[in-house]
Formats: structure tokens, C-alpha cells, sequence
């Protein structure tokens, strides 16, 4: 199995991390692009979402996983919240601008009134908040693969 290319190009339903973790999968249940600057976090949640049956290619910032969304079709994002250059508030924002109804799930830590307003704004879909368990991961993915677009 060859190395992954430079992160835009990283595909853990395909490729070997550099952590030597290979991920296979015959079916892909969809395509998430998963963006967060923790250089330790982001290849975790990858595979885990590799692992969950999905396809998922992995960003370290928003200037990048832009950049993804122009080349790519993807059914979820999954970002981060805090991080530098645009955070992923920002993100969402300028995704749904372009792709309406492409979902963006936000992963924070961040608790009480400005998560509430993140959800109604209509920019953000779902929130998963850290520390997340796979299984609340997979709830979340695979109910809005199944929501009607």
C-alpha cells in the first residue's frame, strides 16, 4: 500500500498514514472531508471515520480543505472550530455560500450560548463536542447520510 501524498491528497480509506496505521475498505458509505489543525487529532478522526466504513480525506486548515471542496465532491465536513487563518465558523460559512446543502458537522470543545448560535444560524448542521466517542461519531454521520438532501 503506498504513502500518503501531502495532506490534500491524504485518503484513509486508501492509503497508509505516516503513523503506519493502514485502513481498507471495499465500500465507502460517503465521503468526509475532515479539517482540524491537531496535528495528532486530525489522522485519528480520520481513521476513525475510515474505520466507520466511510471515505475520508483530511485537512489541516480551512485555506486547505477549500481548496478540497473545489477539486472534490464530498457528502459531510467535519471541522474543527478553533483554528488559525479561518476558524470553522468561517468555513461553514463560505461552504454553505457555494454548497447549501453539502452538511458541515463542527467539533469543539466549546460549551453553552455561542454553540447554540452556531446551530441557529443555519450554517452548521450538527455539533459533536469533545471528547467525542466513535459511537457518537457514527450516530452523527450516518444520520445525515440518511437525511434527505
Amino acid at each position: 500500500m503506498p504513502e500518503c501524498m501531502p495532506a490534500q491528497t491524504r485518503n484513509y480509506a486508501t492509503c497508509r498514514t505516516n503513523f503506519n496505521v493502514s485502513i481498507r475498505r471495499n465500500a465507502s458509505k460517503g465521503d468526509v472531508l475532515v479539517v482540524d489543525d491537531d496535528e495528532i487529532l486530525l489522522p485519528l478522526v480520520g481513521e476513525m471515520i475510515a474505520r466507520m466504513g466511510f471515505k475520508a480525506t483530511i485537512a489541516s486548515n480551512a485555506i486547505e480543505a477549500l481548496a478540497l471542496l473545489k477539486a472534490h465532491h464530498f457528502d459531510i465536513v467535519l471541522t474543527d472550530f478553533q483554528m488559525p487563518q479561518m476558524d470553522g465558523f468561517a468555513l461553514a460559512e463560505r461552504i454553505k455560500k457555494t454548497t447549501p446543502d453539502l452538511p458541515v458537522v463542527m467539533m469543539t470543545g466549546m460549551r453553552g450560548s455561542k454553540i447554540e448560535d452556531m446551530l441557529k444560524s443555519g450554517l452548521i448542521d450538527e455539533i459533536i463536542l469533545k471528547p467525542f466517542s466513535i459511537h457518537a461519531m457514527k450516530r452523527v454521520l450516518e444520520y445525515l447520510m440518511a437525511v434527505p438532501v
